[in-house]
């Protein structure tokens, strides 16, 4: 076979674009991962924000509670909320001060990948800043 002077084969053409569509595939397979992983991680920020916010709503007593029990919290507003997002709000008496309240808030939602997630934190406040439902402290 006669090769041109500063020409190419076919075959070494396709190899270079084998090779070239192969390292495409595993950069978009990277960033499709990136992306996912970028997307569960909002979602865990923004359960992290709704934790945040409704453990500030306890402490300063905006919160309707009852004492000894749990009380589901109302969802936010459609834009801001988690698929199946909830939010669950405990109080127990603290053993060690009986004015105090452990306070136990956890916020669950369906993940992208379709699995259940949940964050939980507690604090411990006073039951007189609480805001019991249907009584007065």
């Amino acid at each position: 076979m006669r090769r041109r002077p500063g020409g190419f084969l076919l075959v070494e053409i396709t190899v270079a674009l084998s090779i070239f569509c192969g390292v495409l595939a595993l950069l978009l397979v990277g960033l499709q991962q990136a992306a996912e992983t970028t997307a569960l991680e909002m979602e865990r920020t923004r359960a992290a924000c709704r934790l945040e916010r409704t453990l500030a709503e306890v402490r300063r007593g905006i919160v309707e509670l009852t004492d000894g029990g749990d009380v589901t919290l109302p969802p936010p507003a459609p834009e801001d909320a988690l698929p199946d997002e909830t939010c669950i709000v405990g109080t127990r008496p603290w053993d060690a001060h009986p004015q105090l309240r452990r306070v136990t808030v956890t916020v669950q939602w369906r993940s992208r990948r379709r699995r259940e997630a949940a964050l939980t934190a507690e604090t411990v406040v006073r039951a007189t800043k609480l805001k019991f439902a249907g009584v007065d402290r």
